[in-house]
């Protein structure tokens, strides 16, 4: 997923419809799209911290929740390699 731009991400054309594999694993962990793509960037170390955009409390609440969530590292793996779709691009699996 690196270089991908967020733009929305449970929004239509957003990122969960781009990144495919961001959506198995939410479905997977019966979690919210956003809350595995912030414990996903959140992975990455303490020197890395994601920036939060929410419409809602409920949004935000989400959001913190992902610093709850324990990803597998087949999931860390799994989202590493992603590549967004859409027009030219290709989501690597």
């Amino acid at each position: 997923m690196r270089g991908a731009r967020w733009g929305g991400v449970g929004s239509a054309g957003g990122l969960a419809d781009r990144v495919p594999a961001l959506r198995s694993v939410a479905d997977r962990l019966g979690v919210s799209v956003q809350r595995v793509a912030l414990a996903w960037v959140a992975s990455h170390g303490t020197h890395v911290a994601p920036v939060v955009g929410a419409r809602s409390a409920t949004n935000i609440q989400d959001s913190a929740r992902a610093t709850e969530l324990r990803l597998s590292a087949e999931d860390i793996a799994l989202l590493a390699s992603a590549r967004p779709c859409g027009d030219d691009q290709v989501e690597s699996r």
